[in-house]
């Protein structure tokens, strides 16, 4: 039995510098904000020191600045620092703290902490690796979605709002002198051919039942609730290819295929044609900054049935224009698929390589 203090050092932050930069400033809930000044070197532990964040970990590569709402774990030289990083996730740092209302960890709290642990750190670097990698593949997916999400939003501008898709020349239609007509409701010309959809047109549009409470720790079916965290339950009461929109908080939007249930202020939008879903998905993220400034209510903003089903769609009568949205959809879908499975082998080894039930084979 060891002393969490053998590891290394643990340091207290300061307050944040009011000047911005380049430096990464963490707070007890990861990167508040860049600012043009560090405190600590690369390689530092960052561990949540009051409040809700109590005992959350994370690590920066980068000199960083860390705020006096965290504490700096700084690494010595007898141990890897990712290993180091994986052993805080595994030790659940929250369950240490002191306080009901208000939890707070201490530097005396970490020190004293007893554990057992790998000693050697050429497993430890062989332990470090293996779990780097997985977060890694989840890191270099989120960039992929991020960029997947940009192209799709850059293409709706270019095809939707300048209209300048391909016509059947390749040619960008409206600058190649493609026929336009007024439409009176946008006040603006559109395509011809095209048509103007409320989302009441479309889709069939229903609300979730559920009590925020209904969710089950190990559900079988995705609970999606008004938080961009998605819960599960023991039940279903929907099934489809469907957008999900938050009522409330920040209005954020989601696409499932599959079973499922919700909370009673998400509304479930499962169009009646599937080819649309890909660029509906867009139509109701493109609105959600208008949900915001329009929102009723005075202390808990909240988005109504009717703001809804008063979303607009510009039907393009071109199945090819909408393939590509469905597809950029699909890559997205497929690599958050692929996360989820990534942290559930991440949290599978975790205990499993840190305990030294896993071992590893001596190379020869």
């Amino acid at each position: 039995m060891s002393k969490l203090s053998n590891l290394g050092e643990v340091l207290n932050g300061k307050e944040i510098p009011k000047e911005t930069g380049l430096f990464p400033a963490y707070g007890g809930n990861g990167i508040i904000s860049y600012v043009n000044n560090w405190n600590y070197p690369e390689n530092t532990i960052v561990i949540g020191r009051v409040g809700a964040n109590c005992g959350a970990v994370y690590f920066s590569t980068s000199k960083c600045w860390v705020t006096d709402n965290a504490l700096a774990f700084i690494v010595n030289d007898k141990n890897n620092p990712y290993f180091v990083y994986y052993l805080l996730k595994y030790l659940d740092l929250n369950r240490f703290h002191i306080g009901s209302s208000q939890p707070l960890i201490t530097q005396s709290i970490i020190n004293s902490i007893d554990l057992t642990y790998i000693t050697d750190k050429q497993k430890q670097n062989k332990i470090a690796k293996i779990l780097h990698l997985i977060d890694q593949k989840i890191v270099n997916n989120n960039k992929i979605n991020f960029e997947l999400e940009s192209m799709a939003k850059t293409l709706y501008d270019y095809w939707f709002l300048q209209f300048e898709f391909p016509n059947e020349e390749g040619k960008p239609y409206k600058s190649s002198g493609g026929k336009m007509v007024w439409n009176e409701e946008l006040k603006r010309e559109i395509p011809e051919g095209w048509e103007l959809k409320h989302a009441y047109e479309i889709a069939d549009i229903k609300t979730g039942k559920e009590d925020a409470n209904h969710s089950t720790e190990n559900g079988k079916y995705p609970f999606f609730t008004c938080s961009n965290d998605i819960l599960r339950c023991d039940d279903y009461k929907f099934e489809g290819n469907v957008i999900l929109i938050a009522g409330n908080g920040d209005f954020n939007v989601k696409h499932y295929n599959g079973k499922f249930n919700a909370y009673q202020r998400t509304y479930v939008i499962k169009p009646y044609d599937e080819k649309y879903i890909g660029l509906f998905h867009i139509c109701c993220n493109q609105t959600v900054e208008q949900f915001k400034k329009g929102s009723n209510g005075s202390i808990v903003k909240f988005i109504t049935l009717s703001d809804i089903q008063n979303v607009k769609m510009l039907d393009c009568k071109n199945d090819n224009l909408l393939t590509t949205f469905n597809k950029s959809l699909e890559q997205i879908d497929c690599l958050k698929k692929e996360n989820e499975e990534l942290l559930s082998l991440r949290d599978f080894l975790l205990p499993l390589l840190m305990n030294g039930q896993v071992t590893f084979k001596e190379e020869s």
